[in-house]
């Protein structure tokens, strides 16, 4: 097998390796199967499990392990796949950031596949085909064949393993994590399975990304619902209390101003239509469209509506101008209101229509007990 790796000067290093001694090596039909197990599974344990023995499958190698990079580049083994006889005991592990040292970690960040088919191999020099004195060096890192630090090597043999692939999980510019295929015994690998692992490593990371920012992103509505929530807990004025939480819900929403109606007084707070009837109106038409307490439209005004009473005389009118975002971030940057943002509105509705209605209880019941105390303060001056 032959592969050709073009350098940045324009020249090339080409390898020559000995072909696979597997003759049906997987063609990138076959990787349709594990593609679709990682965009179906149901959370980020079950996609890397998924992972982890699609690929050993396909590499044949003894052992597959997952490492998870932590902040201060300590690890953990989030996922792990043994072929039959070969023991599990990797999974839930920690190791040390001394584990895999700082030099080992920026290789990996630039080149995300490596292999050693034998762990016991001699290194050979480079011969320079030139009279030139010194000779021009050579940057190996991105060639399969380029050797590996001694000391990585050893602790693979204190392992038991005599061959290895790696592969790097790089998530917006840093070494997110790494599978790492281990084999008790010499394997070669040949072109084609290397690059249907390196495609499957790459829809693996392209996953992660996405569910690792849905999870921020959901990790963000919790919190900010729940600021949002501190500030009108046990408040008398919920429409004062509304415009002092204001800046956290129009970050919840991504929205430029925010109109509230409580005890039939409107409050504005940010960028919102100037009138009045206009924003009443606004909030009758979507009132209208919210059997759950909640609506959005896009015109004639871009606003979300949440219920706060019953009846909806008292709400909250989310809006966004378009005409602003457009002029600060280019054509084509106008939001739409999603479905995320609906969910997120209904739950912060449920809990502000919480702490309203407790409200309304405790002022009924401060209300009762004065007349009981007038009832009282009546009955003694009759007698």
């Amino acid at each position: 097998e032959c592969t050709v790796h073009r350098r940045e000067d324009n020249r090339a290093i080409i390898e020559f390796e000995p072909c696979p001694p597997e003759p049906d090596a997987p063609s990138f039909d076959e990787a349709h199967a594990p593609i679709e197990r990682l965009a179906g599974a149901a959370d980020i344990p079950t996609l890397l499990a998924n992972v982890a023995h699609d690929l050993r499958a396909i590499t044949g190698f003894d052992q597959l392990v997952i490492y998870r990079f932590n902040n201060d580049w300590t690890s953990e083994v989030v996922a792990e796949s043994a072929a039959p006889g070969v023991a599990r005991n990797f999974l839930g592990k920690h190791f040390p950031a001394e584990h895999f040292p700082e030099a080992f970690r920026r290789l990996h960040l630039r080149h995300t596949l490596r292999v050693i088919p034998d762990t016991r191999y001699v290194p050979t020099r480079l011969v320079a085909a030139t009279s030139r004195r010194p000779p021009p060096a050579v940057d190996l890192t991105a060639a399969t064949l380029c050797g590996n630090a001694p000391e990585y090597l050893d602790s693979l043999v204190r392992m038991g393993s005599l061959a290895s692939l790696t592969l790097s999980i790089v998530i917006r510019g840093r070494l997110w994590g790494l599978i790492s295929c281990l084999n008790r015994t010499p394997r070669r690998l040949g072109y084609r399975k290397r690059a249907v692992c390196e495609l499957i490593g790459r829809i693996l990371t392209w996953q992660l990304d996405s569910r690792l920012e849905k999870e921020r992103e959901h990790s963000r509505t919790v919190s900010l619902q729940a600021q949002i929530a501190a500030t009108l807990l046990n408040a008398d004025d919920v429409g004062a209390a509304t415009l002092e939480a204001a800046q956290h819900i129009l970050d919840l929403f991504c929205a430029d101003g925010i109109a509230v109606r409580a005890d039939t007084v409107l409050r504005r707070s940010g960028i919102t239509p100037r009138d009045d009837a206009f924003v009443l109106d606004v909030a009758a038409q979507l009132r209208a469209q919210a059997p759950d307490g909640v609506a959005a439209m896009q015109a004639p005004a871009d606003a979300l509506f949440m219920r706060l009473t019953p009846d909806g005389s008292d709400f909250i009118l989310v809006f966004r101008d378009q005409k602003l975002r457009a002029a600060a971030a280019g054509a084509g940057s106008a939001l739409k209101w999603t479905s995320d943002d609906l969910a997120a509105a209904l739950a912060l509705r449920q809990r502000l229509s919480a702490q309203v209605q407790s409200r309304e209880r405790r002022r009924s019941e401060q209300v009762m007990h004065v007349n009981l105390y007038l009832d009282g303060q009546n009955s003694q001056a009759a007698a």
